[in-house]
């Protein structure tokens, strides 16, 4: 038996090698790497501790050096003091709110708040600030998406919806957003931009100190990338089928943003439904965005044109991005055509858009995500669906995502009987109370009602009396420039705009309130009286763009593929993805309150410089050239002259325009 080799020799170590080697300096607070989102929260609330300490009658140092002093009192006034100074009235958010401030205690003092202070901080909420603020528990119902209601939503946003758009890309976005969440059950904040306005140069110089503050691994502002996205064309179960394959990769996971193994997710083609299709969407996005790195690939009839050479043994071609396109968002602003979309843009548009479908509640991203973890809970196993939906355990969807509605018919169950499943179906999403006409029969309110409101009224008559007594002192506002009575009138009509901001909002939802509350009772009224369909109920869609007319056909049409031959197929997908490209480089312009009748454009095209002879009454030259515009907006006449020069010198100076000086044409000019 050889003898067992003996370790090499240990280095020699030197005693003074580690006299200096792991000083710590008591005074640096050890930096600790937190996700933006934990910091933001730390932050808030350490500002408003910041406050707290800085009130009146308040004896506290706000240095962080001075926080393992305190005591369970001053946390007691800190929290009864933030209940008084914010808008909290549920119990959860107290609780988070709580939670941020630990954290903060922690990145400022690199401590953890103590066990003792903190039972006695849950204690004082749970026994005294509940009772005393009469905070509620979250108990508000959270629907569920379902394909029927998916099915419903898309129409009504291609075909039926008439909500304004800056730019036509965002309805194409607004659509693939909806189908990544529901085929993904993604957060919101994996697809869009969900970081709010915080940079370094916003904050104050103390709260540039504070420490942890930008330490993260991951980047401001990420989103979903050109480089998450592999598009693949394959062959098919068929001989000379070819179809095409997509697998996004979702990196911006939450407690996993690009830190470890993002979870990728296959899409295939929809042939039978092409709004369902995200495949389409992508494609409509790229080729829109030149996205292509092969020269070959410059229009949507180039998909196409090449096939996979099953004699090579490939199984399948990648469709490569340009390497300047890698880290180009997806979903990009309207206002700038490399900002990624920010998440509370999508939000609002999502929630119109669900009150053009007529949901009764505001519609949400995280409908669809609930909906999505339904599906995948009954088809799949539960380590998957915590995989796909990003869960550290089991719990979690039990405990939040789980449908509130029992997903079984109990009492067939228990006669033992044939189970109604569509009528548990219809009874546990959101389409059993969804009212289509809703958005036109439940009318605005008008100034008067808004102006009516208690609290605008009282602000409405203080700014009445700050004017008056500014003419009375001065004779007229100009000559009150620079004085503390002006500064008060202007601080007191910004006051009155939001309170009648608020006023409305406030109005809209009660009126959208009782009209689902009073549904039935008004419907069997119309029809036992025998009055007819509002006027309102089906009307007539007129498109602004023949790229939406056309996908209006197209999309949402639940075809039988089996019945239609493969070159009809591709032909439809051809239509809709070369008029879906076309849609994203149109623009509907600036909304206008008035229209009148113009004068036909010339038909000839324009030269470097505009001959303003051709133009008929109050027309915009630079608009007439601007062809992603539609045919009214670009015809469009201004009532006056000098609405169209107001026009001018806001939205086309000092820009050049496809080789137009601005200085050809001023407004002295026109």
């Amino acid at each position: 038996m050889a003898p067992r080799p003996r370790r090499p020799p240990k280095r020699p170590r030197k005693e003074t090698a580690y006299a200096t080697a792991f000083l710590e300096d008591a005074s640096i607070t050890p930096q600790i790497h937190l996700a933006r989102s934990t910091r933001k929260a730390a932050l808030s609330a350490w500002r408003s501790w910041v406050r707290f300490c800085e009130a009146p009658g308040i004896q506290l140092s706000s240095r962080p050096e001075a926080l393992p002093k305190v005591s369970v009192q001053d946390l007691r006034k800190f929290l009864h003091w933030h209940l008084n100074h914010s808008e909290i009235t549920k119990l959860g958010t107290l609780y988070v709110f709580a939670r941020q401030f630990r954290q903060a205690y922690k990145i400022q003092t690199g401590q953890v708040l103590d066990t003792k202070l903190i039972s006695e901080m849950r204690h004082y909420i749970e026994n005294t600030l509940r009772t005393e603020f009469d905070l509620q528990e979250d108990r508000s119902d959270k629907p569920v998406l379902n394909v029927d209601d998916l099915l419903a939503t898309l129409h009504v946003h291609w075909v039926r919806c008439q909500e304004w758009y800056a730019a036509e890309r965002q309805r194409v976005q607004l659509s693939l957003i909806l189908l990544l969440i529901v085929y993904t059950s993604a957060r919101p904040s994996a697809v869009v931009d969900c970081e709010g306005k915080m940079l370094p140069a916003d904050l104050d110089e103390d709260e540039q100190n504070f420490p942890g503050q930008f330490t993260s691994f991951e980047t401001a502002g990420d989103c979903l990338k050109y480089k998450d996205i592999q598009i693949f064309k394959v062959k098919g179960q068929s001989q000379d089928d070819h179809v095409l394959l997509m697998i996004v990769t979702l990196r911006l996971m939450k407690g996993q943003r690009n830190k470890s193994l993002a979870p990728k997710y296959v899409f295939h083609e929809r042939d039978d439904n092409l709004a369902f299709c995200p495949i389409l969407h992508v494609l409509a996005l790229a080729f829109a965005d030149k996205a292509f790195s092969s020269p070959w690939l410059q229009e949507p009839k180039d998909i196409y044109t090449f096939h996979v050479d099953g004699d090579r043994g490939l199984q399948g071609l990648p469709l490569e991005w340009k390497r300047d396109m890698l880290d180009m968002p997806v979903l990009r602003r309207s206002t700038d055509s490399r900002a990624a979309l920010k998440y509370h843009e999508a939000r609002d548009a999502n929630v119109r858009l669900g009150k053009a479908v007529g949901y009764k509640d505001p519609f949400q991203f995280y409908q669809g995500r609930r909906g999505a973890g339904e599906a995948l809970n009954a088809r799949t196993t539960v380590a998957v669906r915590n995989r796909a939906m990003g869960h550290s355990r089991a719990e979690i969807y039990d405990k939040y995502y789980t449908n509130q509605t029992v997903a079984a018919d109990t009492q067939s169950a228990f006669l033992g009987t044939p189970s109604q499943d569509w009528m548990v179906s219809l009874a546990s999403h959101l389409g059993l109370t969804r009212d289509p006409s809703a958005q036109k029969l439940v009318p605005d309110p008008t100034s008067q009602e808004v102006d009516s409101q208690r609290e605008v009224s009282q602000l409405i008559q203080q700014t009445q009396e700050l004017r008056l007594q500014i003419v009375q002192r001065y004779g007229s506002l100009k000559r009150a420039l620079q004085t503390p009575i002006l500064d008060a009138y202007k601080s007191s009509q910004a006051q009155l705009r939001g309170a009648r901001l608020r006023a409305s909002k406030e109005l809209k939802k009660q009126r959208w309130k009782e009209h689902f509350d009073t549904i039935g009772k008004t419907e069997i009224a119309r029809q036992r009286t025998g009055q007819p369909l509002p006027s309102s109920q089906n009307p007539e869609v007129q498109y602004e763009f023949e790229e939406r007319a056309l996908l209006s056909e197209l999309l949402c049409r639940n075809d039988d593929v089996s019945k239609l031959e493969t070159g009809d197929v591709v032909h439809r997908r051809l239509q809709a993805l070369t008029a879906m490209v076309a849609l994203c480089h149109r623009r509907q312009g600036p909304r206008q309150r008035r229209r009148r009748s113009a004068s036909p454009v010339p038909s000839e095209p324009y030269a470097d410089t505009i001959n303003l002879d051709c133009l008929q009454g109050n027309q915009c030259p630079w608009c007439l050239h601007d062809e992603t515009l539609s045919k009214g907006k670009r015809q469009f006449a201004y009532s006056q002259i000098s609405k169209l020069r107001d026009h001018i010198q806001k939205k086309h100076f000092p820009q050049q325009i496809d080789g137009i000086e601005p200085t050809t044409i001023t407004a002295k000019t026109i």
